[in-house]
């Protein structure tokens, strides 16, 4: 299943001392090499506004858990989290759903 997740620095990251920070980013780092390495991390950006944005491929909700572990710079971030669905099947989905509807409203009494 593919995620969108948006991320945002929490306030208390600038109480980390500066060195502590660049490690955390660093091993942070590694870890984004090793989930884009393993087709985990589709995608990621970032945003002049201070936002992190990436797409992620997992199976189980469990094997996102144990990844976030790979980066420590996590703990000191907030997060929105979209479950993403194909567009074209979705929208053919809701097409069919309202076919649906539309018959089940004609043979309705009025």
């Amino acid at each position: 299943m593919k995620i969108l997740v948006i991320a945002k620095q929490k306030d208390s990251a600038i109480l980390v001392p500066p060195a502590v920070f660049r490690q955390l980013l660093e091993i942070s780092m590694a870890g984004i090499a090793q989930m884009k390495k393993a087709g985990k991390l589709l995608d990621f950006y970032f945003s002049p506004l201070g936002y992190s944005i990436v797409i992620l491929n997992y199976n189980t909700a469990e094997e996102w858990q144990k990844d976030m572990g790979l980066m420590p710079l996590l703990s000191y971030m907030d997060f929105e989290s979209y479950p993403l669905a194909d567009g074209n099947e979705a929208m053919k989905s809701l097409l069919e759903q309202l076919k649906a509807a539309e018959k089940m409203m004609a043979g309705a009494p009025r």
